[in-house]
């Protein structure tokens, strides 16, 4: 169970980083501006997916899923315990 643990920590943490990608390539779409604020505000990223949620929503949720993939994969292989 280890390995199908390990492979489903390592899809999902590749989903993860594609999708958070997408989401500030999004931002730089739709300006310069919104790409800087999204890289350097705190919260300014929070605030981009909240503005624009109807070209952010999809991503966001399959970032969500693939971190989901990420727990459940150190869960089911045994990383999450001491």
């Amino acid at each position: 169970m280890q390995i199908v643990g390990a492979l489903m920590m390592l899809a999902g943490g590749v989903g993860a980083i594609f999708f958070g990608i997408l989401l500030i390539v999004r931002a730089f779409e739709t300006s310069l501006v919104w790409g800087l604020v999204y890289l350097f505000v705190p919260f300014g990223a929070f605030i981009f997916i909240i503005t624009n949620w109807g070209k952010t929503w999809k991503p966001l949720a399959f970032q969500i899923l693939s971190l989901l993939s990420v727990f459940a994969g150190a869960a089911m292989g045994g990383f999450l315990t001491r």
